[in-house]
């Protein structure tokens, strides 16, 4: 049996249709740019600048997050695996794709959340809340895999959590890639905190299992609250960290299986060392996180061999959950009775309007016709509740000091004053739009709700100009 045997989801990209990973025949369907208005800016990166945003016709949160213009194949690629991992197990949902109609800069529209700075959550979570949030994360790292996708770049900035809904997104997928079994990849992903020893060490031919040991140091910065876990300077003393815990013994090992040369001076940086116990960082403070199965849990996943670690798959089944599944599975009968309830009354409303309708003679045409209007706006109504999203305050921009991302030049034919342009760009097509709303309101001598409703809109667009002039200095 080979190796690629042994990798769960191994084929998938290779049983399924060609267009589902084909990039370079991607046709994009653009949305119109002028359905947004910019509230604030509320994080940046090299390759992107991230705004919260609302939809200026339901006036609903979102946000967007606004790409340079760097490889145009890289940006196509994170939207086709957006696209196909949509509404996946706590996957951050793409709404909408816009361009700026001059430069034509892409624009990437998510849903919206109110999330807590992990920095402040995680010092605060019981033992059950860390097992549900890492259980959770665990369940959207399988879904992308399960669908023929690594994420390559997992860290507590890219695992958004609204602690009062128990809510938890996956986002940032610019790294992420297809995975075909035997294809060498860049090794230049992930952050320098949370790479595995695959990537320290240079071997190109990784797999799904380079997120689990992301995971893993997520997790283990968690229960040890020590964040992050692995704390190197450079990629070198990143490696050399990893094996002042897990040993040398285990890491020659590692290199003599895969026939991976070390460098003299990664080797010398390393040094020689022995497996140290994980019960030397438990303490009075974390004692209540880095239980026993925990422990055990974690020992599966922070292997160097990459084919030895546990799948997203296995780790949720691994009995460190045990006591958390019994109520997953009690949310899910609960989700089911609702629906279940849901339907009954649907079909008993039915049965009475269709009662009333046969007494009061009315036509066949007729009952059909309000039939197809009651299920229109039930389903309007499910709309509304399903996308309603309130603000997310940290979107998992990569630091500068660390090397989370892969080679790509920026296009010469942009220049940042051209993508400061698509932002004003942007801020006069929505001055034209509200110049226009004026007018109609000036027009229009409506009721006080709309008024206010409409007054509250002028507002936010006042805002977005200020934000606009402070930002980019424009006249």
């Amino acid at each position: 049996m080979t190796t690629d045997q042994l990798i769960p989801y191994a084929n998938v990209n290779l049983i399924r249709p060609e267009e589902y990973s084909d990039i370079d025949n991607l046709k994009l369907e653009w949305g119109n740019q002028d359905n947004y208005a910019v509230l604030q800016k509320i994080g940046h990166g090299k390759y992107s600048e991230v705004f919260l945003a609302i939809e200026t016709n339901t006036e609903k949160e979102c946000v967007i997050k606004i790409l340079k213009p760097v490889d145009k194949r890289r940006i196509k690629r994170e939207i086709k695996i957006l696209q196909n991992l949509h509404g996946g197990s706590n996957i951050i949902q793409l709404y909408d794709i816009v361009r700026d109609p001059v430069n034509w800069i892409p624009s990437l529209v998510f849903e919206s959340v109110q999330s807590v700075d992990f920095t402040v959550l995680y010092p605060m979570l019981e033992e059950n809340d860390a097992k549900f949030y890492m259980f959770e994360l665990l369940k959207a790292i399988d879904y992308a895999h399960s669908n023929g996708i690594m994420h390559r770049d997992i860290k507590p900035q890219n695992i958004v959590i609204d602690h009062n809904l128990r809510k938890l997104r996956l986002i940032d997928w610019g790294l992420a890639d297809f995975y075909y079994p035997g294809k060498d990849y860049n090794v230049r992903v992930a952050s320098r905190y949370f790479k595995p020893p695959e990537l320290l060490l240079g071997y190109q031919r990784y797999d799904y299992s380079l997120d689990i040991w992301s995971f893993a140091c997520v997790f283990a910065g968690l229960i040890f609250q020590r964040e992050p876990f692995f704390r190197g300077r450079d990629n070198f003393d990143q490696m050399a960290k990893i094996a002042r815990i897990l040993g040398t013994d285990d890491l020659y090992d590692y290199l003599e299986k895969f026939d991976i040369d070390l460098n003299p001076q990664l080797e010398v940086a390393i040094g020689v060392h022995s497996k140290k116990k994980w019960s030397r960082f438990v303490n009075p403070d974390n004692r209540h996180l880095a239980t026993l199965d925990a422990i055990d849990l974690l020992d599966h996943l922070l292997v160097y061999d990459h084919t030895k670690r546990l799948s997203a798959k296995s780790a949720m089944n691994h009995f460190y959950f045990n006591s958390l599944r019994p109520k997953i599975e009690n949310l899910d009968e609960n989700e089911n009775e609702i629906k279940i309830q849901n339907e009954n009354q649907n079909e008993n409303q039915n049965n009475e309007n269709q009662n009333d309708e046969n007494q009061n003679n009315q036509n066949n045409e007729n009952q059909n016709e309000n039939n197809e209007n009651q299920n229109e706006n039930e389903n309007e109504n499910f709309s509304d509740s399903e996308f309603t999203e309130n603000l997310d305050s940290k979107w998992g921009i990569p630091e500068e000091t660390q090397d989370n991302t892969e080679t790509y030049s920026i296009d010469s034919q942009f220049q940042d004053q051209e993508f400061s342009n698509s932002f004003s760009s942007l801020q006069i097509n929505q001055n034209q739009n509200q110049n226009q709303n004026e007018i109609q309101n000036q027009n229009q001598n409506q009721n006080q709700n709309q008024n206010q409703n409409q007054k509250s809109h002028s507002s936010k667009k006042a805002k977005m100009k200020t934000i606009f002039k402070r930002l980019f200095g424009k006249k």
